[in-house]
């Protein structure tokens, strides 16, 4: 049976009826969804804030390479800790990664041109 992509929250289902366990399990599940992407929202602002004082300590290409490194370890620890805690915690991993790659490269350009 094909089961639509939004029912895959959580295991849950959303046509279910709104008083059944699966329902309820798929509006926690939307409900930390939500969550997830305001802290990330809220790293992403944050890191953009804080690169304009670590930029002369480490330089533009030292920001982008410790945003992807610090990207790929915050992917490898979700995958090894698949818990909603350290899901949500490592939420801002993805906010600093958005951050790198909205910033970094226009001041690249800007600086070489």
């Amino acid at each position: 049976m094909f089961e639509p992509p939004t029912s895959i929250v959580y295991k849950g289902n959303p046509y279910a009826d709104h008083n059944s366990t699966a329902y309820v399990t798929y509006e926690r599940g939307v409900e930390v969804g939500c969550w997830g992407l305001c802290i990330n929202a809220v790293s992403s602002a944050l890191y953009s804030y804080v690169q304009r004082f670590l930029l002369p300590y480490i330089g533009l290409k030292g920001l982008y390479f410790m945003g992807y490194f610090v990207f790929g370890m915050g992917t490898s620890l979700i995958g090894l800790f698949p818990n909603i805690i350290a899901t949500l915690i490592l939420c801002s991993v993805f906010g600093v990664m958005s951050s790198t790659l909205y910033t970094i490269p226009f001041n690249l350009i800007a600086e070489y041109q």
